[in-house]
């Protein structure tokens, strides 16, 4: 199954956004594949750090994988295996000053990372 979180989303340097929706794992899913274009970088950011969460109750949150260095154009690092919540969600850092526009999705696979490459 496949989610598109953000489509052209602009990240400004602020925590306020730093949070994208829930979503919900597959009763059989658990491995999550990360897909992030970044459109732009400005105003001195120099890359995006995408942090996936997953939570079994939407408020206690825990980090599962981090992929930083994401810059301009179109990134797909490696996947996270083995998640063991019912939620999963990214949480979006923009290194140095200014902000990023980005695009990014979810997939979420059943089975071993082995099988996607």
């Amino acid at each position: 199954m496949h989610f598109i979180i953000a489509r052209k989303l602009g990240l400004p340097n602020v925590a306020a956004y730093d949070f994208s929706r829930a979503v919900s794992l597959g009763r059989h899913e658990n491995t999550v594949k990360l897909e992030l274009t970044v459109y732009t970088l400005y105003a001195g950011a120099s890359s995006v750090t995408a942090t996936l969460q997953g939570s079994n109750d939407k408020q206690n949150w825990t980090t599962v994988s981090t992929w930083s260095g994401l810059t301009t154009g179109y990134n797909q690092p490696a996947a996270a295996a083995d998640i063991a919540f019912q939620w999963v969600r990214l949480k979006w850092d923009v290194v140095g000053g200014g902000g990023a526009v980005v695009a990014a999705g979810l997939a979420f696979l059943i089975g071993d990372v082995k099988d996607m490459t």
